[in-house]
């Protein structure tokens, strides 16, 4: 009976060893994990830390006749010089996105139900863009994808199989953000536009 206890308590002993040595591996493992996370985001974050910072007009325009093969990060509002509308929509946008629809029936088994199907989109945008007192053609800068503003044309209390409408998703005409740009031959190459704030803290 006592040699039964004891070797028990071994036992015990031994797999409370393993659990501790699991938890130790384990904890070794997501250290290492942590660890290059953060040395990989440490490699992200140094091409914007690295970057000319630009904040108006008279910097991004000497930026852009001084430097060659030069990474900038320019703080500024991207606009839309013509806007655009859309019938039946109030308001003017810098993009507009239609999704054309169609109210459709459709059968499983004995089951009948009912959508609105997307047969085709159009897309409606303005063809000049300004930032920093710069003028470029459309999506040399982007801007954010077209939200749902809420919009269907036209907008009626029921549907019936068949009927058609158009859902509108809108961008406004001007947002603020950073650009982070490569500055080549006095040209902007591989844009990339961003409302992110965090970049503002590396001004």
């Amino acid at each position: 009976m006592k040699l039964t206890s004891k070797i028990s308590r071994i036992a015990i002993c031994i797999s409370v060893l393993a659990i501790i040595l699991s938890l130790i591996s384990a904890i070794g493992i997501l250290s290492n994990i942590i660890h290059n996370r953060n040395q990989n985001r440490s490699y992200d974050l140094s091409k914007y830390i690295s970057a000319v910072k630009i904040h108006n007009e008279k910097e991004f325009a000497a930026a852009l006749s001084k430097y060659n093969d030069v990474d900038i990060l320019a703080e500024g509002t991207l606009e839309a010089v013509d806007t655009v509308t859309y019938n039946g929509v109030p308001g003017v946008y810098s993009q507009i996105k239609v999704d054309n629809q169609t109210y459709n029936r459709h059968y499983s088994g004995s089951i009948i139900s009912y959508s609105w199907d997307t047969t085709s989109t159009e897309f409606i945008h303005s063809k000049e863009i300004r930032f920093l007192g710069q003028i470029y053609p459309y999506g040399t800068i982007p801007f954010s994808e077209p939200k749902d503003n809420g919009a269907v044309y036209p907008n009626v209390n029921g549907w019936f199989y068949g009927d058609t409408r158009h859902e509108i998703y809108t961008s406004p005409t001007n947002e603020k953000g950073v650009l982070y740009a490569t500055i080549k031959n006095k040209k902007l190459s591989t844009q990339n536009f961003s409302q992110i704030i965090l970049l503002l803290m590396t001004f």
